[in-house]
């Protein structure tokens, strides 16, 4: 076994979906998995084009872990491995599928909760963790652990003090207790209040 960690490459895109897939939409792809797979490229691309710098984990090859970070006043250098065309909306035109209006409500949720968390923090940090999301096959090795590790690196080589990120009920959001980091008051609509919304802070040591 040998794990990887390099810049990520436009060719980990479809990599990265079938995580973000797996991840947060895995119920609607049973469903519809065309509908499914439009809006979780969308999700992926935004990402990307939010984020100054990405890193990847893989073993042997195999693409298992993605870290995306946002570094206040740094160029936002993902967007070149863009793909979509964030001006032709026509492919995300929503019509009676119930599987295109519950993904786009489960994006828009989760933009408004995150805005919410920001608005309520009380600091603009230095850095922002955009996507740290890994493979169900990379659990238990340790591949987490390393990739986050190098994330924070790239931070600390470029002066960043303290650092957030937004995560949800979905996610195993105790690695970021187990690493020190202070949550929020979580947020939760009232039509699904059993759902949080999480903004954990973190600090460069």
């Amino acid at each position: 076994m040998t794990i990887n960690i390099r810049p990520y490459q436009e060719t980990d895109f479809d990599a990265l979906q079938e995580m973000i897939t797996e991840t947060w939409y895995a119920g609607n792809y049973k469903l519809d998995p065309d509908a499914t797979n439009t809006f979780s490229a969308l999700d992926t691309n935004l990402r990307l084009h939010d984020s100054s710098f990405g890193l990847t984990a893989e073993e042997d090859g195999k693409v298992l872990g993605v870290f995306f970070g946002n570094i206040k006043n740094q160029e936002k250098t993902l967007k070149e491995n863009i793909q979509i065309d964030f001006e032709d909306v026509s492919t995300f035109a929503i019509d009676d599928n119930p599987v295109k209006r519950d993904v786009l409500t489960q994006l828009t949720n989760e933009i408004h909760a995150n805005r919410y968390l920001d608005e309520h923090h009380g600091s603009q940090p230095d850095a922002v963790i955009e996507l740290f999301i890994l493979s169900p096959a990379a659990r238990g090795k340790g591949i987490g652990g390393k990739l986050w590790e190098n994330g924070l690196q790239v931070f600390a080589d470029h002066d960043v003090k303290d650092y957030v990120l937004h995560t949800d009920s979905d996610c195993d959001y105790s690695f970021y207790d187990h690493k020190g980091l202070t949550p929020d008051k979580s947020y939760s609509y009232s039509t699904d209040p059993k759902y949080k919304y999480f903004l954990y802070a973190g600090e460069i040591k």
